[in-house]
Order: C-alpha cells, then sequence, then structure tokens
C-alpha cells in the first residue's frame, strides 16, 4: 500500500512539474490583465477561434459549480465580462485560490 501510494505521489508531482510553467504564465498575465483589455475582448461579436480555450479555462475557474454548462456560450461570457474590474477581481481572487491551494 505504501509503495502504491508513493507511486501516486511521484506522479502527481511529475505531472505539477509538467504543468507548473503553464501555470506561472497563466499568473503572471493574469497580473498584467487591464480592464481595457477586457472591454475589448468582450466588444468582439464572437469569441476569437484562438480564445476559446481560454475562455473555457476562465469560466472553468470563476464560474460557480451549477453554471459551469454555460462556459461555451460567447454571449454569456461576455455578460461575466460586462463589467472588467469585477471580472478581474474574480479572476485574481480565483487565481490566488489556485495557486494557494
Amino acid at each position: 500500500m505504501l509503495v502504491e501510494a508513493n507511486s501516486v505521489k511521484q506522479e502527481a508531482e511529475n505531472k505539477f512539474a509538467e504543468a507548473e510553467p503553464a501555470l506561472e504564465a497563466a499568473n503572471k498575465a493574469a497580473n498584467n490583465l487591464e480592464v481595457g483589455d477586457i472591454n475589448e475582448f468582450k466588444a468582439y461579436k464572437t469569441c476569437p477561434e484562438k480564445a476559446v480555450g481560454v475562455c473555457v479555462g476562465v469560466n472553468w475557474v470563476i464560474m460557480p459549480v451549477g453554471q459551469k454548462s454555460k462556459f461555451a456560450d460567447w454571449k454569456y461570457n461576455q455578460t461575466v465580462m460586462k463589467d472588467g474590474n469585477a471580472f478581474k477581481k474574480k479572476l485574481l481572487d480565483a487565481k490566488d485560490d489556485i495557486l494557494v491551494n
């Protein structure tokens, strides 16, 4: 049992080490996000194709559990970003929760 637990622990540590550079890059990007950037982004009529994955990821982090099925809906995403300051605060709070936990 201990050997199996150590194996699982090592695998988790390896996966985290693999993901850590992306997490650090996302952290840096979130810290540099300006409200003007959010306002510019939400003004698009449709979500730019290259940004779909980002929207899904951000919404997965900040949306309440019962609303997760809406994360691919651009109109809903625009509503979530309506108040750029509130959206940025939610994102930074969620980011801090992830980095702490």
